[in-house]
């Protein structure tokens, strides 16, 4: 797979099907996840400000379901960041993963 094809990523969301992914899209734009399904490990989102897909204001939803939250937005983005900017995403990751690192 070439790192510009989106084959794999579009045959997920086609497998799970659109009324699974409309439903649990709608819910987290409705007030997020039930209070058991909160995730309370250090969690990495890199977010693309350019998604044509999902509003940007889900970044800030995502504060009230999972703590500790780190988000780094790439303004050059959209659905897909780390496809569009591998490197930057890598960077980000290990910084994440190791916070005395330089990266």
């Amino acid at each position: 797979m070439e790192r510009t094809d989106s084959s794999g990523p579009l045959n997920h969301y086609r497998a799970i099907g659109r009324d699974t992914v409309v439903d649990g899209i709608t819910s987290m734009l409705r007030g997020g996840l039930p209070p058991q399904r909160r995730v309370d490990l250090p969690t990495l989102l890199v977010w693309g400000e350019r998604d044509p897909v999902l509003d940007s204001g889900l970044v800030d939803r995502h504060h009230a379901v999972v703590e500790p939250l780190s988000v780094r937005r790439f303004a050059e983005s959209g659905h897909w960041p780390h496809a569009a900017q591998p490197g930057r995403t890598t960077d980000e990751l290990l910084a994440f993963l190791d916070p005395s690192s330089p990266a």
